[in-house]
């Protein structure tokens, strides 16, 4: 009967949390599946990497005493001060829960002044991340005792030896002493000493797995969004999706299954496919979490504004994960028809268009560019994901004129398009070329005697003078050699 009363009431003062060994991680739904009432919520978001859940309380203790504000905790166990009242906090294993599957296990407190109920939901965090002191010998003490070890041996228990153990982090985390009487201050003041004169422990290395950005919206007509870039410093995760697809691949050609592995480093792309609640993927990869680490209250349990901090009491495999939740909104379409004509269609250089829509989802905007050289004709250039009512105008910056094609005409109708989800909206770009004549050559200037008609009958006179001295040579040899 007081274990589930326990249940069902905030514990102010819970201590050590043992995790288990994870069992089989929670996948989400299908990405065609709708959630019926009694599922739970499908986590989805960076906010849930390496979320756990508070599940029971076991090994339920108590320890008798008072917080001394002025307590120098690194100065040894004080005897119990004068003028402070002892009372009584309750003690108890927190038992954590992976909030998507099976994993459990235990960690201790160490914010004695917060609560924490059944159901409240954690986020690894860094030791730098909460404002605790000494967390150096509370991981000291962590390592060296129960449930690490046996210790402190002098109590018969579990449930004592938890008390004991938490009293003593709780003197350096909260100022916390035993009054004189308590049957566990003897063990309490040794694990303190012991912790005073040999702690060295650093931070613990917290396993990392983020999606950039961690947010997303996608538009009813499937047009892909991203890239969305995965980061970390474990390997990979494994890939759940919700009403989306996701590729490794702008152009959409690399679908990733569920349940796919996903390197770090990776850049993904995400597809609309069914408006359910939540929407969007996630990564997950079990890793070892080494004791010391520390679990914050990430904010996701409504109506609960702060949640005790929790400190992972042994080397445990759990899960980190990062994922992306999505809104979609309805989208349409517009074609931009580019139409090309005249002498000089073809010769023209490239042609760029702008789409630019307002409307309460938001501005939306794209180029277009229609390639140089491209044939007299109509053609049609589609814009899809346009939030739908928006009011879209179109323009051309670069008309495409060049020194081959001239810009004769040019025209854009009708001036603006709204955008609706049961038609495609349409606007018709013309432009006429002329082609550009191309410059007859300047005749080529001569020089010499060739430049004058009179100097052109010398040299012809001259090559008929030759031309009749070579046949007379040639007779007058021809006689000699008939006289010899």
């Amino acid at each position: 009967m007081r274990v589930e009363r326990i249940r069902t009431i905030a514990i102010g003062a819970v201590c050590a949390v043992l995790l288990g060994t994870i069992g089989a991680l929670g996948l989400a739904a299908p990405a065609t599946a709708v959630p019926v009432p009694d599922d739970p919520p499908v986590g989805v978001g960076d906010s849930l990497g390496g979320q756990v859940t508070v599940d029971s309380f076991p090994l339920i203790g108590s320890a008798v005493g008072a917080q001394d504000a002025t307590l120098d905790p690194l100065a040894g166990y004080p005897s119990f001060p004068v003028g402070l009242t002892p009372a009584s906090q309750t003690t108890a294993q927190i038992q954590l829960k992976d909030s998507f599957g099976t994993a459990t296990g235990v960690a201790y407190c160490i914010d004695l002044e917060t609560e924490t109920r059944i159901g409240t939901n954690y986020d690894a965090g860094e030791w730098s991340e909460t404002t605790i002191p000494n967390l150096s010998q509370v991981a000291y003490i962590l390592t060296h005792y129960f449930p690490n070890t046996a210790e402190p041996a002098g109590l018969a228990t579990p449930a004592e030896k938890t008390a004991a153990v938490q009293a003593a982090i709780w003197f350096f985390t909260d100022k916390f002493i035993l009054a004189d009487a308590s049957p566990l201050r003897g063990a309490t003041s040794a694990i303190v000493a012991d912790a005073i004169a040999n702690a060295s422990d650093a931070p613990p290395v917290i396993p990392e797995l983020t999606v950039t950005p961690p947010t997303g919206s996608l538009p009813s007509t499937g047009d892909l969004v991203g890239p969305f870039v995965v980061s970390g410093n474990v390997a990979s995760g494994v890939l759940e999706q919700r009403g989306v697809q996701v590729y490794r691949d702008a152009a959409g050609t690399q679908p990733v299954a569920n349940l796919e592995s996903v390197d770090v480093g990776s850049s993904l792309w995400v597809q609309y496919v069914s408006d359910v609640i939540p929407m969007g993927f996630r990564l997950t990869a079990a890793v070892e979490y080494s004791r010391g680490s520390v679990y914050v209250y990430n904010g996701t349990n409504p109506g609960v504004t702060a949640a005790q901090t929790l400190i992972l009491a042994t080397n445990t495999v759990l899960p980190v994960r990062a994922g992306v939740p999505f809104t979609w909104f309805e989208a349409g379409q517009l074609e931009v028809t580019k139409r090309i004509s005249g002498t000089g269609a073809g010769l023209q250089g490239d042609v760029t268009i702008e789409v630019v829509c307002t409307g309460e989802a938001g501005d939306f905007s794209r180029s277009l560019t229609v390639p140089a050289g491209t044939a007299a004709g109509d053609h049609p250039l589609l814009v899809s994901g346009i939030p739908v009512g928006s009011e879209c105008t179109v323009t051309e910056p670069g008309n495409g004129a060049t020194a081959l094609a001239s810009l004769v005409t040019s025209s854009i109708t009708p001036a603006s398009v709204t955008i609706t989800s049961e038609a495609v909206g349409e606007v018709l770009v013309s432009n006429e070329y002329a082609k550009v004549p191309t410059p007859t050559p300047a005749p080529t200037p001569t020089t010499g005697l060739a430049a004058s008609g009179t100097d052109s009958g010398l040299q012809g006179g001259l090559a008929l003078a030759l031309l009749g001295g070579g046949v007379l040579l040639g007779l007058i040899a021809a006689k000699r050699r008939r006289v010899s």
